[in-house]
């Protein structure tokens, strides 16, 4: 079989970085890979550049068993010229490790860069005009994601309701307003809106599993808001220097350890910052017990996300762009509640 290395929007659409996929000719492999991926994936395949190890690939270029084709997307919104991967070695082989390399230096550029910084430039603002504001931003945020999660779940016999998903989360982050116990009240509500609506598939346990969890970790910063600017920042910051990390070096990336390990990096460089602006309230030792209290979450966060959608390949964008708030940002908050 050959190895199909997918970067930037390709490995978005399709939900992997990496697939062995069978097939005679370059053109068979993507065909495959179409099938397996779907619209989404066809659509971004149709503006992308495809190589075969480490060379530009035509659709009737034989393939066999271990060689290489990698989809690059265009940068920038559009394919500029490909430039020449180089080689490890004379011959057909080409080093796969060239392949990554190009595509990391292609990926910043990229609309998930763009879209990522217009998230934080929208969200920052929100938290520095206040609670209400964020919380005004953060719920339809929420009420996407339980969506996007619910959808996923449609075939299932036992399903959530979307509506009543979409609703709860983004009730849960209004509540927020009110701190702690505005979260529980919004709970409360988004409990009650999942067992009003039922049916003869719909469980309304199952819907509050979807709304309950991204509703309270989009509210962990709406509450730590209402506690002061610098513990809803410095969460938020943290969270985004662990994605950007993990994006940037996950992409294409041989192994799947190596993203988060270089978002984790990024979060204990971001601390030392946090050390020195936001001293009071961080002080001391607290930084670092922060930053490792997200090291750690974090990725958590990301794998329930992915154990409540069901389906790793799903295309969920809001709700990615939150998950690694499932955990990281309610322990944070009580955390920081608490002892700050």
């Amino acid at each position: 079989m050959a190895v199909l290395r997918l970067f930037a929007a390709a490995r978005e659409a399709a939900g992997t970085a990496r697939d062995e996929v069978p097939g005679a000719t370059v053109g068979d492999v993507l065909a495959e890979a179409r099938a397996r991926y779907g619209e989404h994936f066809t659509a971004v395949l149709a503006g992308s550049r495809v190589w075969l190890n480490g060379e530009p690939a035509a659709d009737a270029d034989a393939v066999g068993d271990g060689d290489e084709v990698a989809v690059l997307p265009p940068v920038s919104g559009g394919a500029g010229p490909a430039r020449k991967l180089p080689a490890k070695r004379a011959g057909k082989r080409r080093d796969s490790s060239a392949t990554s390399a190009a595509a990391a230096n292609d990926v910043p550029d990229g609309p998930h860069v763009r879209l990522g910084l217009a998230w934080a430039a929208v969200t920052t603002v929100a938290l520095t005009a206040g609670p209400v504001p964020l919380a005004l931003w953060l719920a339809p945020t929420a009420g996407v994601a339980a969506a996007q999660v619910a959808r996923t779940s449609r075939k299932k016999p036992q399903r959530p309701d979307i509506a009543a998903a979409t609703a709860g989360a983004a009730l849960v982050v209004v509540g927020s307003v009110g701190g702690p116990l505005g979260t529980a009240a919004g709970l409360v509500a988004a409990a009650a809106v999942a067992f009003a609506r039922t049916g003869k598939h719909v469980v309304p346990l199952r819907t509050l599993t979807v709304s309950a969890p991204v509703g309270v970790a989009a509210a962990a910063p709406v509450v730590l808001r209402t506690d002061g600017f610098a513990h809803a920042f410095v969460l938020l910051a943290l969270l985004w220097a662990y994605d950007s990390g993990n994006y940037v070096v996950g992409t294409g990336a041989g192994n799947r350890w190596e993203g988060p390990v270089a978002g984790i990096a990024s979060i204990f460089a971001v601390s030392l910052a946090v050390a020195v602006v936001f001293a009071p309230p961080f002080e001391g030792a607290w930084p670092w017990v922060f930053a490792a209290l997200v090291a750690v979450t974090a990725p958590v966060g990301e794998r329930i996300a992915t154990r409540l959608l069901g389906d790793r390949d799903a295309h969920v964008p809001v709700l990615r762009r939150i998950d690694s708030l499932l955990v990281a940002g309610p322990l944070f908050a009580a955390a920081s509640l608490v002892v700050l």
